[in-house]
């Protein structure tokens, strides 16, 4: 956070203390930021949920829209829908219903939304207590979020991994060591040569892998709401086949153990959202 009195001592604008940055949030023990949304962040996954389910018609998509939900084009098209939103969450904190893992004022006490951090089970709780996702057929924003997310997390452990054992093995100098540094030391011993390739290596994995994950994200799209529809159609049909009541207790569960003989593991609270839309498609087939 800023502090006002170096802010002034120094003679900088006032307007200076409000400009905001997330780097204070980014720390061990915030587990560095994984699974948790800025407001702002929030509310564009929200607007675009509510877009994929055609609920905001009159947003067209944009020209050369390639489906993706992180599209530039479509979030600005989706302003003020995102605004409004921002809104309603900043309400929902100040009124204690969605719970803030870490958040900064302005002067006139309003929650600043780029900053204010809701972890993601918090924020999951929030949205199913206010049935944001009830009744609504395509919900594939948050999934692709949370793969995302999964996928930063499951990146950063390797590199806390690989970084450990560096040090622990006493080669920590690699970890900081570049090729560049050796243009300046012709005398350059072949273990630093070694540490420097080593780290250039790593790097350099990284950036592909990067550069792969965002080719195909880049064709990644959520589930059209005519096929979603069709497959709930299908999956209430297997349900009604296997004798599965979707509406009593306990339907997720047999499902789930359904999943488990086949060797796959789905969690009870996916299916019970599935099962949860399952009703309302019936409903619109029938009609159609």
């Amino acid at each position: 956070m800023h502090n006002n009195d170096f802010i002034c001592k120094v003679g900088l604008p006032k307007s200076f203390g409000e400009e905001y940055d997330s780097f204070d949030f980014l720390s061990p023990e915030n587990n560095y930021g994984i699974w948790h949304l800025t407001l702002t962040e929030i509310a564009k996954l929200m607007a675009l949920e509510m877009w994929f389910a055609g609920e905001i018609k009159e947003v067209k998509a944009p020209d050369d829209f390639d489906g993706s939900f992180r599209s530039p084009a479509l979030i600005a098209l989706l302003k003020n829908y995102i605004d409004a939103i921002v809104h309603k969450l900043q309400n929902a904190v100040d009124s204690g219903r969605l719970k803030a893992a870490s958040w900064q004022r302005k002067f006139d006490e309003s929650l600043v939304p780029e900053v204010t951090f809701i972890n993601y089970d918090e924020l999951r709780n929030y949205v199913n207590e206010i049935g944001f996702f009830r009744g609504r057929i395509n919900c594939n924003v948050f999934d692709m979020y949370s793969s995302l997310e999964a996928d930063i997390e499951s990146q950063i452990c390797e590199k806390l991994v690989f970084y450990r054992t560096q040090i622990k093995s006493g080669d920590d100098k690699s970890l900081r060591i570049t090729l560049d540094d050796l243009y300046d030391e012709p005398e350059a011993k072949l273990s630093d040569v070694r540490a420097a390739l080593n780290s250039s290596a790593n790097e350099n994995r990284r950036l592909r892998e990067q550069l792969a994950a965002a080719r195909s994200n880049m064709h990644e799209s959520p589930l059209p709401t005519r096929s979603r529809r069709t497959l709930l159609v299908i999956i209430a049909a297997l349900c009604e086949r296997s004798k599965i009541d979707i509406s009593a207790r306990g339907a997720a569960q047999r499902i789930k153990e359904l999943t488990e003989e086949l060797g796959v593991q789905v969690d009870i609270k996916t299916i019970s959202t599935i099962l949860v839309d399952l009703p309302e498609a019936l409903e619109f087939r029938m009609k159609g």
